[in-house]
């Protein structure tokens, strides 16, 4: 058998190979959708019974709050680092923001229209700051815990 003839197998028999590996990728593909969708599905079922049973509490939840919104996954870290740069703000200014500035700059890092930003109690971002402010207490960041305090304390 020339060389020839050996590269004019070895192409067929790749080919026959990436037909394969399509078929495949087909076949993942199509699992990923049904997962998806039944993610999605089963997304929805969750919101409406914790909507029917336990709306005040988990309304004010922030966890619940991005998971309802569907955030992406960078647009959640950064609303989970919002309580950590309101801090350094106030710390770097000295100007204690107020609660209602605070709840203003969540309502825009979640990207709620204006229209329903109604439907997102200020207490979702009391308790961001009051989680923040515990967890700096418990790895010893007493000052960051100071300055979250002030904010949440402020009169």
């Amino acid at each position: 058998m020339s060389d020839i003839q050996k590269l004019e197998e070895r192409i067929k028999l790749l080919e026959t190979e990436n037909q394969k590996l399509k078929y495949t990728m087909d076949l993942i593909d199509t699992e990923c959708h049904k997962v998806s969708e039944k993610v999605k599905r089963l997304n929805y079922v969750v919101e409406e019974m914790v909507e029917s049973s336990f709306s005040s509490k988990f309304n004010t939840d922030i966890e619940y709050v991005c998971l309802k919104l569907d955030l992406e996954p960078l647009q959640y870290i950064e609303v989970k680092c919002l309580p950590m740069k309101m801090e350094v703000e106030y710390r770097k200014t000295g100007k204690i923001p107020s609660i209602q500035e605070c709840h203003e700059k969540l309502l825009e890092e979640l990207g709620v229209p204006e229209k329903e930003k109604s439907n997102y109690p200020i207490e979702i971002i009391i308790n961001m700051l009051k989680k923040f402010k515990k967890d700096m207490e418990e790895i010893g960041e007493m000052e960051r815990a100071k300055s979250i305090y002030k904010i949440v304390n402020q009169k």
